[in-house]
């Protein structure tokens, strides 16, 4: 954050708001993590192919 008092001003100029008040904030956005469920992940497997045999 930043706040009125960590902002510069040249000579002559007087600022009239709070020196604690923020003028500036930065967040940022937060991922969740999302845990794959066992039977989704079995829904993703290939499935086995049937009827093909070897001689």
């Amino acid at each position: 954050s930043i706040h009125v008092n960590e902002v510069p001003t040249p000579d002559g100029v007087r600022i009239l708001n709070p020196s604690d008040q923020v003028v500036c904030a930065v967040v940022h956005k937060r991922v969740e993590e999302v845990e794959v469920v066992e039977e989704e992940a079995e829904a993703v497997e290939e499935p086995e192919e049937e009827g093909i045999e070897e001689e």
